[in-house]
């Protein structure tokens, strides 16, 4: 794409698609403002150590088997916490815990899957069945980084296929354009409080745990105070179907080549008939993993990326 056609795609991108973001803002502007004050130092630091002091005694926890009552008195304990600064920060921007949880509750009735991805895991975590699977994550943490060490020992067919497993942490000097991606969220037809979140949670990510072998990857990242995602990618050619923040089932198909992991998105309702967005992930001449957000819509003549870097966290293979 030449230049100039390239400035013409970033004008229309910041038009974005037709919705009503004074509407958004005004009905998702408090919610938005607590996931952002959630990653703060403030109000995340005593959460963070609340997690670490009591995590050992989740271990093997299940929500669905005999519940420890020493479960019950820790996440009580837990939401204590969670509503007194609930209560500061609703007193600092004139508003009330209620009307907060009011317009959580809102959002939570049209779009679960979006608060499910994108809203801070405290929020979740008022759920005891949600507190005791993110306690569970937290007490596992090890076994996720000590199997993607382990698998950085994995041999792969030299010049045909690279193997990126490895424990990666947030890029203590790269720092990412927040414009650049907003520009790629409306593209794809994101509202304006989920460009917010996505962003806040993007930025928010602590550690990423990467599995590859030469038939899957297995990916799994760690955000603060938001929580963890996982997902794993076979390379057999065959798509995956799966539903999109929309609710609309797009397919992905993802293979590994010399330079990386490669994840295609199409079937996006927001782009065209060609339209689709990969996921890429390989490691740079530093050995830092790139994770690039790529968008291609014919259609509207128009290409965006958008790049995550991770330095790698523990001693592996160079």
């Amino acid at each position: 794409m030449s230049e100039s056609k390239e400035a013409d795609a970033r004008d229309e991108c910041k038009d974005g698609p037709a919705t009503d973001e004074s509407e958004d803002r005004q009905l998702s502007a408090l919610v938005s403002d607590f996931a952002e004050y959630c990653s703060t130092a403030v109000f995340g630091e005593e959460l963070q150590e609340f997690e670490r002091e009591h995590a050992h005694l989740f271990r093997e926890a299940n929500v669905n088997e005999e519940q420890d009552l020493r479960w019950t008195a820790i996440w009580e304990d837990y939401v204590a916490i969670v509503e007194r600064n609930m209560e500061d920060f609703c007193k600092k921007n004139g508003s009330t815990s209620e009307e907060l949880f009011k317009q959580i509750s809102d959002l939570d009735s049209t779009d679960s899957h979006i608060v499910n991805d994108f809203l801070p895991q405290v929020l979740l975590n008022v759920e005891y069945s949600n507190f005791v699977k993110q306690m569970r994550e937290v007490a596992d943490e090890h076994l996720h980084a000590e199997a993607a060490e382990e698998a950085t020992l994995i041999e792969l067919p030299p010049g045909d296929k690279v193997n990126i497993s490895g424990t990666f942490c947030a890029h203590s000097r790269y720092k990412y354009a927040v414009d650049n991606f907003d520009k790629y969220l409306q593209a794809i037809g994101a509202p304006w409080v989920l460009r917010k979140l996505i962003i806040k949670t993007t930025q928010n990510i602590q550690d990423v745990f990467i599995v590859q072998d030469e038939d899957q990857m297995s990916f799994k990242f760690k955000m603060k105070m938001f929580g963890s995602r996982s997902a794993v990618h076979k390379f057999n050619g065959e798509p995956v179907f799966k539903k999109n923040l929309w609710g609309i089932e797009t397919f992905q198909v993802a293979s590994l080549s010399a330079e990386g992991v490669q994840v295609r998105v199409q079937n996006h309702p927001k782009l065209g008939k060609d339209g689709h967005i990969e996921h890429r992930f390989f490691l740079d001449d530093d050995d830092d993993l790139n994770w690039v957000w790529f968008l291609s819509d014919p259609d509207r003549d128009l290409e965006l990326k958008h790049v995550l870097k991770f330095e790698r966290q523990l001693a592996g293979r160079k």
